[in-house]
């Protein structure tokens, strides 16, 4: 079933936090990412957009492979809410990246992340009564901590600094999913994007600090 409201980490423990990373894949940004913390056995979920994850499907399968999971991000990354937005074009948004996520790996339920976090009761109520929607998806999937690595690197800011803004946001609430952006969204700013960097800074320091990681449970059931 789709919630009417996104679903955020409610039930994951105090010094525990879920990772996930939206926008991508980027070549070789993803991989980087995933590889880095495959190595530090920490396990995320890459909320990929359809248009590039039709390009970069090799990213896909290695992300399988090294124990991460696979969201669904809509095919092309448009706000499901725009009042220009039709109920079959917004369920053909989220259905058009099945095959390409099933054919890498992906488990279903998929989770599903709406672009900007723009989601509402109407939303709900067209994917609730869509069948293939209902069996191949799960969410929406919230997050609770969100240290803006992408307003860092628009505004030119050091992978350091975004890094201590991240740690101030995980040490405020303690535990829950942290929202990450493996690619931004934004082409103009999309060369800036140093979130691998800023991770390699990052994570020592929460796990200096007792953290633990924990991956999206499976069907998604955050409430």
């Amino acid at each position: 079933m789709w919630s009417e409201r996104p679903l955020c980490g409610v039930g994951i423990p105090d010094g525990q936090l879920c990772l996930t990373f939206d926008d991508g894949p980027a070549h070789p940004a993803t991989l980087e990412i995933a590889r880095y913390l495959a190595d530090r056995q920490i396990p995320a979920t890459f909320f990929v957009v359809g248009d590039e994850a039709a390009k970069h499907r090799e990213t896909l399968c290695a992300l399988i492979d090294l124990g991460h999971t696979l969201g669904n991000h809509t095919r092309s990354h448009t706000r499901l809410t725009a009042s220009t937005t039709t109920d079959n074009w917004a369920i053909e948004e989220v259905l058009a990246p099945e095959r390409t996520l099933l054919e890498a790996g992906a488990q279903t339920p998929i989770p599903f992340r709406a672009p900007y976090g723009a989601w509402n009761r109407r939303l709900a109520y067209v994917f609730n009564n869509d069948r293939r929607l209902r069996e191949s998806h799960s969410g929406p999937v919230g997050w609770d901590i969100d240290g803006e690595d992408h307003r860092c690197w628009r505004e030119g800011r050091s992978p350091e600094d975004c890094a201590r803004h991240y740690l101030a946001a995980i040490e405020s609430r303690r535990s829950g999913i942290v929202l990450f952006h493996d690619r931004t969204a934004d082409a103009e700013k999309r060369a800036g994007n140093r979130t691998g960097e800023m991770l390699r800074l990052l994570i020592p320091q929460l796990q200096a600090r007792g953290y633990g990681f924990t991956g999206l449970p499976r069907p998604v059931s955050l409430q």
